[in-house]
């Protein structure tokens, strides 16, 4: 057997050392971590946080540059939270904060006039970016919600046909599938997805939300195509409005931010649709695809465990997505070589320590993986033949110390 070196000998205490120290600080608690851990370790610590929270404040930077406010402000805050005495943090933060006000001011202005122009749907679009930069922003989100309470101008009786949705009844009557919430509303439909056929619906006729073609009022009903032509009908009050219409704006801020891939906090808003109506198909099917991507972007940065749970996630949306099962499985395949071979090169060096803790990376995923098992236990013994030859090591110099005494 060859035995190390007298410089990696020292790199193997050193690391033993840190790795002891490491352990008691977690078992004395953070209290009394200074007390615990060498000052060597703390430096490298705080080294490692001041790199992190720079990285953090230049990113914000950037992002500050192309005007993309909203991920300056979360990186700013990233860094404070590491940092919370980062003066430079803290001025970006201030500095993005009063310009995401400025810019959520400017769009709530900008949906007044469209609203007063009788625009509903650019105001709204409006009102909704406006509350995008600013999150509290009461005003817009009051004025998000009078949109959807226009008077009821009249209604129509449709009758079901097979394979007709609510859906499809939005694009028919107001040319936006995305609608449907007013027909479900309307009609106090407690889920939007669940129609049959012969139902009849009635289809309401908003302030705001005219029927898209007057081919709308002639919608026959029966089967076979034959009746009489609906006519409109006087309107009723819209009792389930409200309730409706905070759905549709969540659901509405989800896709908006979808779109712009920040699928983190697009998937916050699909949540709070899902928790008024679990069976939404539309923050069903994005939420699922946010998780999708958030996965396919750390599948290709190599953070494979962490994309993995990511398609694990994508599941519980689409319990039938083949491709999630796919790339679970390479995930965990890839990350199980990645590691492996990394501990091979760290045994290779005589990096013990470090080439176990890959391998036992490996083994908590899969303990059958190869020769894992049998590499821990080897790179533990030969751990454990060097902790014996230091005691040796020690025992000799005691005793020359004791003969030249």
């Amino acid at each position: 057997m060859r035995y190390p070196s007298g410089e990696k000998m020292r790199n193997i205490d050193r690391s033993l050392l840190l790795l002891i120290a490491l352990f008691a600080a977690v078992i004395a608690g953070c209290s009394q971590v200074k007390q615990v851990v060498p000052e060597e370790v703390i430096t490298v610590i705080s080294r490692r946080e001041d790199r992190f929270v720079a990285a953090r404040i230049q990113k914000g930077r950037e992002h500050e540059r192309e005007a993309d406010y909203v991920e300056a402000l979360r990186q700013y805050k990233i860094a404070l939270t590491v940092d919370p005495s980062s003066q430079e943090a803290r001025e970006g933060k201030n500095r993005v904060e009063a310009s995401l006000s400025r810019s959520a001011e400017e769009h709530f202005r900008k949906g007044l006039d469209r609203k007063k122009q009788g625009r509903y749907e650019q105001a709204r679009q409006e009102f909704l970016t406006a509350l995008r930069f600013r999150p509290d922003y009461v005003e817009a989100q009051e004025m998000i919600v009078s949109l959807r309470q226009p008077q009821v101008k009249g209604y129509v009786v449709h009758r079901i046909q097979p394979g007709e949705s609510l859906s499809l009844l939005a694009a028919t009557y107001y040319g936006d599938h995305r609608k449907f919430p007013i027909i479900a509303g309307y009609n106090n439909l407690s889920d939007a997805a669940v129609v049959s056929a012969g139902q009849e619906i009635k289809i309401p006729e908003l302030e705001g939300f005219e029927f898209s073609s007057h081919k709308a009022y002639q919608k026959k009903q029966g089967g076979d195509g034959s009746g009489e032509p609906v006519q409109l009908q006087g309107g009723e009050p819209y009792s389930n409005l409200e309730a409706v219409d905070q759905v549709g704006t969540c659901r509405e801020l989800g896709l908006e931010l979808y779109r712009e891939k920040r699928y983190e906090e697009a998937l916050a808003e699909f949540n709070k649709v899902l928790s008024a109506r679990p069976n939404d198909k539309v923050a069903l099917e994005h939420s699922y695809q946010s998780y999708f991507e958030m996965g396919m972007t750390l599948y290709a940065q190599k953070d494979y465990l962490a994309a993995r749970d990511q398609f694990r996630l994508s599941l519980q949306y689409k319990k039938d997505c083949q491709k999630c099962h796919s790339y679970i499985k390479k995930s965990e395949e890839l990350y199980k070589a990645l590691h492996y071979k990394q501990g091979i090169r760290y045994y290779g060096k005589e990096r013990l320590t470090e080439a176990i803790t890959e391998w036992e990376m490996v083994r908590a995923v899969d303990p059958k993986y190869k020769r894992v098992e049998y590499y821990i236990n080897k790179a533990k013994e030969m751990l454990k033949r060097l902790e014996d030859l230091r005691e040796e090591l020690k025992e000799g110099s005691v005793e020359k110390e004791s003969e030249v005494l």
